[in-house]
């Protein structure tokens, strides 16, 4: 645990009153142990958050799903090489759609082979997907 965390035990970590008794509002001592509990819970959170860590766990078990690989673990091991490679300026991005997905897509949307599709088309494509 890091020394620089302060350890000040009269900060008060707020509660929501709708968790408390209806019993008239009283001062809720948090123990020192869970306030510490709830910062830690807190600084792991955000340090998730702005790392976008949770996306890429998303994009990765997407790919997973969508490539179905027989060996998961070497598939996402060159995943991550390739994320690592395109990100330093020397690889093709890791796409979720490739191009004839996205033109599959649109065809299904424009069933008269125009080549476009409106804007509310595209919404619904973008939004609702093809179903």
């Amino acid at each position: 645990m890091s020394d620089n965390v302060a350890d000040d035990s009269s900060s008060q970590i707020p509660l929501c009153k709708c968790i408390l008794s209806e019993e008239p509002s009283q001062e809720v001592h948090i123990p020192e142990y869970k306030q510490r509990m709830l910062s830690l819970v807190s600084r792991t959170e955000e340090y998730l958050r702005e790392r976008r860590i949770p996306e890429l766990i998303r994009f990765l078990l997407v790919k997973i799903i969508a490539a179905s690989p027989s060996d998961p673990v070497n598939y996402l091991v060159n995943l991550i090489e390739q994320c690592m490679l395109y990100r330093s300026g020397y690889g093709k991005p890791p796409v979720l759609y490739e191009e004839r997905h996205l033109k599959a897509i649109i065809k299904s949307f424009d069933p008269g082979d125009r080549g476009w599709l409106t804007a509310g088309q595209f919404r619904r494509a973008h939004i609702d997907g093809p179903y």
